[in-house]
């Protein structure tokens, strides 16, 4: 019998990114924001700078040493653990075609094994390939339901008929009313809807 599919987002769902980008930014550019700030999905709104120089200081913390020390979000490793063991689990990712290497060693790293794919959409990329929105890769690979932290994302995969677990974070605190969206405030709480 085949198993469930379920999508999980990287950043913020899986890998704590916005700690170690707030102090790779602070000390490269000699500020002083912190996570709590970050209260907008995107970064050049909190950071008062123009897209393509967001854009760019985002590409520079990919290269630096900084991103690849990030961690799993608290309950990750055990929620995915827990969910590998009835569902197929695949990863979905908006982080640009640059990172392909440093994500699959991070993810083969802190989650050997537990993932059956790590689909690429491609935002934010430097490169020529157009990107690719969440639910199209959901749809593609017959995923019904994907956890998720980021609001447009939640509401283009919920308006395409797939269920949605918001992980609750500062900058997803729009009140939502969609019945394809659930607001869930721990990996602990998630795994129960899963």
């Amino acid at each position: 019998m085949q198993k469930e599919r379920l999508g999980l987002d990287l950043d913020e769902v899986l890998a704590d990114i916005i700690n170690p980008l707030v102090i790779y930014f602070n000390e490269y550019y000699k500020t002083n924001f912190k996570r709590n700030q970050l209260v907008k999905y995107h970064l050049e709104e909190t950071w008062n700078i123009k897209t393509s120089e967001c854009n760019e200081r985002v590409h520079e913390f990919y290269a630096s040493e900084e991103f690849k020390k990030i961690k799993p979000i608290r309950g990750a490793i055990k929620g995915v653990d827990y969910l590998s063991k009835t569902k197929e689990l695949h990863i979905i990712t908006a982080r640009p075609d640059e990172t392909i290497e440093e994500t699959n060693r991070w993810i083969n790293e802190v989650f050997p094994g537990k993932f059956a794919g790590i689909h690429f959409g491609n935002h934010y990329s430097i490169k020529e390939r157009i990107p690719k929105k969440k639910s199209e890769i959901c749809k593609e690979l017959k995923i019904t339901k994907i956890m998720e932290d980021t609001l447009h994302n939640a509401m283009d995969c919920a308006n395409n008929g797939i269920e949605v677990l918001l992980l609750n974070q500062p900058w997803n605190k729009s009140e939502i009313n969609h019945e394809k969206i659930k607001r869930v405030y721990s990996w602990k709480e998630a795994v129960n809807y899963a």
